[in-house]
């Protein structure tokens, strides 16, 4: 209620409001407060309490924001983090029991198994700490000349032994470009991961000289990106197949990886 106070009291009774009220911080609350107060020779109650301003409400929104975050990258992760953590234990396992009974031959089987699914393990957790490195612009670009073709050696060999031979490349040596030598790698690794995903047929990596720059592309055989789905795709854990109804994975975070360094670098 609003207590209508005359001058008489009005010094004493703001003496008083002033010593009682606890000015709370943004991310905090205060409980509401109830003080007697005299109007003349009339003794009124003044109650009050915080109310939640937009500077609160922008609070629970990032709130909000970085709860889904932290939601989106628990699903996102966990799949891809368990799946090479089996398939490494299981072939960590034969060994232990059927060690002697092995031939030379049949052991290096799950020892590859163990050797593919760690770099695996290793890719992801390397998204990860990039993508927050990005989130936070805390990495550095070491700019430099090189040849196009050292970038496009370097992705290939990131491939899994089972589908190299699925990328075809589209460039001859002399194709000098300047960039940060790893962060390209990174984006085009990112782009042909993708396409070998989205596509049974192959992966093309190509550079096309074009007076003072060079274009890199990377392009598949695949269904494409639904055109709804054209801007979303580079957002942060966005997956066209989500539960995974295609046998699909990913972290979600490769193409976004692509375009927030493709725009730096």
């Amino acid at each position: 209620m609003k207590a209508r106070l005359n001058r008489a009291s009005d010094c004493g009774n703001a003496a008083r409001i002033a010593s009682r009220i606890t000015i709370a911080a943004d991310d905090e609350s205060q409980p509401a407060q109830v003080m007697p107060l005299q109007d003349g020779e009339q003794e009124r109650v003044l109650g009050g309490g915080r109310a939640r301003g937009r500077r609160d409400r922008l609070h629970g929104a990032r709130r909000a924001q970085l709860d889904q975050l932290r939601s989106d990258l628990v699903a996102a992760v966990s799949h891809e983090l368990r799946t090479p953590l089996t398939g490494a234990l299981g072939a960590a396992q034969t060994l232990e029991g059927h060690y002697a009974e092995l031939s030379d031959a049949q052991r290096r089987i799950p020892l590859s198994m163990i050797d593919e699914q760690s770099r695996r393990l290793e890719r992801v957790i390397d998204q990860i700490l990039l993508a927050s490195q990005i989130d936070n612009n805390v990495f550095h670009a070491a700019v430099q000349s090189f040849d196009c073709i050292e970038v496009f050696d370097a992705v290939v060999r990131g491939v899994s032994p089972d589908d190299r031979s699925r990328v075809v490349v589209e460039a001859t040596p002399g194709f000098a470009v300047r960039a940060d030598l790893d962060h390209l790698r990174e984006v085009g690794a990112n782009l042909v991961d993708n396409a070998l995903k989205y596509s049974a047929g192959s992966g093309r990596l190509a550079a096309v000289e074009r007076e003072t720059a060079v274009r890199i592309t990377v392009s598949d055989d695949g269904p494409g990106i639904p055109e709804a789905d054209r801007e979303r795709v580079f957002e942060k854990f966005f997956r066209l197949d989500p539960a995974q109804r295609r046998g699909i994975g990913g972290t979600g975070l490769g193409l976004y990886i692509a375009r927030e360094l493709t725009e730096r670098i």
